[in-house]
This record gives C-alpha cells, structure tokens and sequence, in this order.
C-alpha cells in the first residue's frame, strides 16, 4: 500500500459533488435564463413590428410566445405604450427557480423587459 489510506478516494467523492452541484445548478438556471432572452427578443421583434399590429394585438402574440416558453405571464404583465414616433413594450414577471436540494429553496427573480423602437411610416396597416 502508499500510505494514502482513502484520501484519494475521498478527492474524488468531493469533486464528484462539486460538478455534480454545478451541473444541478446549471440545469436549474439555464433554461430560465434562456426563456428570458427569448422574451426579451420577442418583446423587441414585437416592438419593432408595431406598425402592423394594434396594442391588443400585439399583446396577444407577446403572451403566446410566452406561453411557448413556459414563462409566467398574465395579460397585465403586458403594457404597451405608443408615442408619436416610438412604442415601448414592457413585460413584467416573477421568475421562479425552485431549488430542491436546499430545503425546498425557492430563488424568486423579478424580470422586467423594456423595448422602445421607432414606429414606422406606414401605420395605416394596424390589424
């Protein structure tokens, strides 16, 4: 025998559970992480597009899109706000990440989008 006794089977428990926690977490982040950029991009794509769609129409879309992303979002998360020359999309809602491991932890994230883009000319196109 070398005289470790263990210790290197030990090491290797311990980084086993490091990566195994960081992939766990990973996990657990990740796909709200993404579902937010997803929306962020569609809040934009929708403010960019508003030449073309009324508000209730365009909230209409925005909350399909969430849906699809399996994001929280209620008809009031949604306001939509048309200037003279710009619109502004905001999305508010609370993202929740439910951490099992650590005594039913719930990591509780507001989220709050804002797009402004300019509105086009040619707004007699309003559906």
């Amino acid at each position: 025998m070398n005289g470790n006794r263990g210790a290197s089977t030990f090491k290797a428990a311990v980084w086993i559970f490091i990566i195994g926690s960081l992939i766990y977490g990973a996990s657990k982040t990740f796909l709200p992480v993404f579902s937010y950029y997803m929306v962020k991009l569609d809040a934009k794509n929708e403010s960019k597009m508003a030449h073309m769609y009324n508000d209730a129409t365009m909230k209409k879309r925005i909350l399909e899109k969430a849906r699809s992303w399996s994001i929280p979002l209620n008809e009031e998360d949604v306001v939509i706000s048309r200037g003279n020359e710009e619109i502004t999309v905001e999305v508010q809602y609370t993202q929740v990440i439910s951490l099992d491991f650590v005594d039913g932890y719930d990591w509780v994230i507001p989220v709050d989008i804002i797009a402004t883009s300019p509105i086009r000319e040619n707004s007699d196109v309003l559906r």
